[in-house]
């Protein structure tokens, strides 16, 4: 989940923060605090910890100046869990694209790429679109009849606007 509320985040077991495409954080969420105070990064109270740490794991574009000094923080995020965890994926310089968890099934796994594969026509797509959003509408009874409230308000607008335009005198 990216950056959620904070009672969503109490409700999380872990956590994984990336940075740049490298992994700063990987682990429990209750050991995540602990980790980075030894890193002198502190939660401050009352602020939501995903978006604290997704901001100290982020890069500051407003100025030059701090952009610089966001590369070098998170780079020295990036490190730490990599020496924090010498020997394992993170520590090889590990991004997203690498296989973080191995496929542990012994079942086969078939992904067809045939573009041969039947498709769905495209009669077919605008009706299963159509009967969509024509439940979604009248299942809202308020938009649909605001709405024809609005047509008839502005066909009458338009007629008074218009009555007798192209007519002499």
């Amino acid at each position: 989940i990216h950056q959620p509320r904070s009672d969503i985040f109490n409700l999380i077991d872990s956590v994984l923060l990336l940075a740049k495409g490298k992994i700063a954080y990987w682990g429990a969420k209750d050991s995540i605090f602990s980790y980075f105070e030894k890193l002198d990064f502190v939660c401050p109270p009352y602020v939501n910890p995903a978006d604290y740490f997704l901001d100290i794991a982020s890069i500051d574009y407003s100025t030059g100046d701090s952009e610089a000094a966001s590369r070098e923080q998170v780079n020295r995020l990036v490190s730490s869990y990599a020496l924090h965890h010498k020997g394992s994926l993170a520590s090889e310089g590990s991004t997203i694209n690498k296989n973080i968890s191995p496929n542990k099934s012994k079942k086969k796994r078939t992904i067809l790429h045939s573009s041969s594969e039947p498709t769905t026509g495209f009669l077919r797509q605008t009706q299963i679109l159509l009967r969509r959003s024509f439940m979604c509408l009248f299942r809202d009874r308020a938009l649909l009849y605001g709405g024809m409230v609005e047509v008839i308000i502005l066909g009458i607008l338009m007629g008074a606007i218009f009555y007798k335009a192209g007519e002499d005198g």
